[in-house]
């Protein structure tokens, strides 16, 4: 379940992005995960698969590494006076939460992958 909630969650993230100027960077760090968590939701199986595996782990690394490198400066960022008025603060939030859906992601084909190894 929550797999596919944050799989519309970050379709609706992309789509939003529209009119950012830099949409071929923010459309993808969204669709992947949103790609991502769609196949952990209705087709589990189908991410252990190396190609999709492989996708899993570059892509969660890399969201991990994102959000190190752009950690917000602004003490109390998650205060929405903050973040309402500081991009930098937005997106950095936005790739908490790709985090947070790609470590569901993970542990969703973890279990999958210790059910299936069991039997």
């Amino acid at each position: 379940m929550a797999n596919a909630c944050f799989c519309v969650l970050l379709a609706a993230f992309a789509a939003v992005q529209y009119n950012d100027p830099d949409i071929y960077l923010w459309i993808p760090v969204y669709l992947i995960p949103a790609y991502l968590s769609g196949r952990a939701a209705f087709r589990p199986a189908d991410l252990t698969t190396p190609a999709l595996l492989t996708l899993l782990v570059v892509a969660l690394v890399a969201a991990v590494a994102a959000v190190v490198w752009t950690w917000p400066a602004s003490e109390g960022f998650w205060r929405r006076d903050i973040w309402w008025e500081s991009e930098a603060v937005r997106e950095s939030m936005g790739l908490m939460i790709v985090v947070a859906a790609m470590v569901v992601v993970a542990i969703s084909v973890w279990g999958h992958r210790r059910r299936y190894l069991a039997r």
